[in-house]
């Protein structure tokens, strides 16, 4: 039976009988059965292919009076299409719709204007009332306010870019490779204050020797004055490489289920530099500057599985949805760092460790953890020529177990180890890996190029 599928110069005459069992066995494997048929009293059939004739045949004992029909067959009844095997005519293969690129080489481009999730900062910098004696001064309580932290940051809306580009395995675009790689841009948040706009200006933390509140005043009227300055920043990147295989039947809008290797990036610091000097007393003149340091490092390696679908809307337009998820290992790196630079008439040093830095939490640390990124993208696609379609939407990503710079900040200070003392008692600050979802969301507009 293949042979003779595969002749492509044969011409054949034959029966309605004959003509219809071979449709039959056609729509039993697959082909699409495009059949000639004659009436009942017909006598004889000529079939042609290529330009070559083929003599009649009429039945024995009669003669005809018919006149010859020719039957043509433009195309092999097997040569390696997807789904239809014409045999009369060419059949041209249904279009894709205008989300799916119709090209075997494609590409997008896409601006993100999104959110996402803020970390939670502690305290940090702090002022008191006028008045206010020096013992309670930038402690937190009723006669102090926060000037930064104790609440969320790095949570603004910033500008990125989503690119892909890909090619698909066969004319039917049943099998395609793509790259895509995401960019939500760096995320920044900036504070300073000095002695000339705040009379009072501290850092505050939890003593863990006292178990009480306590601060180190950087500012205050006759005794020091100083400034102090905090710098955050947040960066994501992410890049998929995946399989696409249509795992449906519809040749117009096809569900798509996607498999490949998927690897992010969420990297953020924050850095609290003050500098403060003494106006009176035994200390007169001798100048501190302190750094401290937190950064954190957060990779993401994994399997990404999904599905996707393109829903016909209105006036040609396509709800593309599109969305997977990345199950693997998020590793995550700390490294916490400071110093204190001490300024006087004998000189100058310098110790390891600032106000929320000490030895007890000072280091670079390593761990890891089972995570999940997931994603869902919902876009709206309009073909605005043959090879070009323009698109918007909203996306959202989810990480799990992500760890962030601020959160890795340990209020609880021992004050018997800030630089020059030693420790003695609990040793804290310290390092305790706090985890929590990063989500990133926002409206996309972009357009697809097909060649």
């Amino acid at each position: 039976m293949a042979l003779f599928f595969h002749r492509k110069r044969r011409t054949v005459a034959k029966s309605n009988v004959v003509a219809k069992t071979l449709c039959c066995v056609a729509a039993v494997v697959g082909m699409n059965c495009h059949m000639k048929t004659f009436g009942a009293d017909a006598d004889t059939a000529t079939s042609t292919r290529s330009g070559r004739k083929v003599q009649p045949y009429r039945r024995i004992g009669q003669a005809s009076t018919q006149p010859v029909v020719p039957v043509a067959y433009s195309e092999a009844l097997f040569d390696g299409a997807c789904d239809s095997i014409p045999l009369t005519q060419p059949v041209a293969m249904p279009q894709r719709l205008a989300s799916v690129p119709t090209g075997d080489f494609w590409a997008t481009a896409e601006y993100l204007y999104w959110d996402r999730t803020g970390a939670e900062f502690p305290a940090l910098v702090t002022t008191s009332d006028s008045g206010t004696a020096r013992a309670s001064a930038g402690i937190l309580g009723d006669q102090t306010s926060t000037l930064f932290g104790g609440d969320r940051y790095l949570d603004g809306r910033e500008s990125g870019g989503r690119y892909a580009i890909g090619f698909w395995w066969d004319k039917c675009h049943d099998l395609g490779f793509s790259f895509r790689y995401t960019n939500l841009g760096d995320q920044n948040v900036s504070y300073a204050a000095n002695s000339n706009d705040h009379a009072i200006l501290a850092r505050p933390f939890a003593n863990s020797e006292s178990g009480f509140e306590d601060a180190r005043l950087l500012a205050f009227p006759g005794e020091v004055s100083g400034n102090v300055q905090v710098d955050a920043d947040s960066s994501f990147e992410m890049f998929d490489i995946s399989l696409s295989r249509s795992i449906s039947n519809s040749r117009s809008n096809p569900v798509y289920l996607t498999l490949g290797y998927r690897s992010a990036n969420l990297d953020e610091s924050v850095t609290i530099l003050d500098h403060s000097t003494s106006l009176t007393g035994a200390t007169q003149g001798t100048s501190l500057s302190s750094t401290d340091s937190f950064r954190t490092e957060n990779q993401f390696d994994g399997v990404r599985i999904g599905l996707s679908n393109n829903i016909p809307m209105f006036c040609g337009v396509v709800l593309a949805v599109d969305g997977s998820i990345g199950v693997g290992q998020t590793s995550r790196t700390t490294v916490i760092a400071g110093q204190t630079v001490t300024q006087n008439s004998l000189g100058q040093s310098t110790v390891e460790g600032g106000l929320l830095t000490q030895t007890s939490n000072i280091g670079t640390f390593e761990t890891d953890s089972f995570g999940t990124l997931h994603d869902l993208s919902l876009k709206l696609t309009k073909q605005i020529s043959g090879n070009l379609s323009a698109n918007i939407g909203y996306s959202i990503y989810g990480w799990s177990d992500v760890g962030r710079a601020a959160e890795q900040i340990d209020r609880r200070v021992n004050p018997s180890q800030i630089p020059p003392s030693t420790l003695s008692g609990p040793a804290h600050p310290s390092f305790d890996d706090v985890t929590s979802e990063f989500i990133a969301h926002g409206i996309t507009f972009g357009a697809s190029l097909a060649w």
